[in-house]
């Protein structure tokens, strides 16, 4: 990003959708943020079996709200089985149909991450991407967060 920004990982470990939609300590912290970038959904699609989008949504309204700017992702591949597949795409459908539109800046991440367009699920770079798929996937996070910065000024 350069000298210009300042990037603080407020990430929570085995964090979840629902954890940022509880108005409490995440979001706290994140509303400190002029930018802030929100992709969960991975460990909620795994340990409730169901759908964050509308967890991820309160975040990004929550965030919205308190005027900071605010990026959405879609969630990761993960090398998902055919029945937790269903919800990371309700998910993702979601996240794009949805609250990209309300966003200030988006980042379709299965463009990067995944092994092909006919196995979206199917993680690239592993569950949790080495060191190849972050330093892809920062730089293309990177030119959002550009984007929103600039149309800031």
């Amino acid at each position: 990003l350069g000298d210009e920004y300042a990037y603080w990982d407020i990430g929570i470990g085995f964090g979840r959708a629902s954890d940022a939609a509880s108005d409490g300590s995440w979001a706290f912290k994140a509303r400190q943020n002029d930018v802030v970038t929100v992709c969960f959904g991975v460990n909620d699609i795994f340990k409730t079996g169901s759908s964050p989008k509308y967890e991820i949504e309160k975040a990004v309204k929550l965030l919205k709200e308190s005027g900071a700017k605010v990026i959405v992702q879609t969630v990761p591949p993960f090398d998902y089985d055919e029945y937790h597949k269903k919800i990371w795409e309700e998910t993702n459908d979601y996240v794009k149909d949805v609250l990209a539109p309300i966003a200030d800046g988006f980042l379709d991440v299965t463009e990067f991450l995944s092994v092909s367009e006919g196995h979206k699920e199917k993680a690239r770079f592993g569950g949790h991407p080495n060191a190849e798929g972050n330093a892809i996937w920062g730089k293309r996070l990177a030119e959002v967060i550009k984007n929103v910065c600039n149309a800031s000024n």
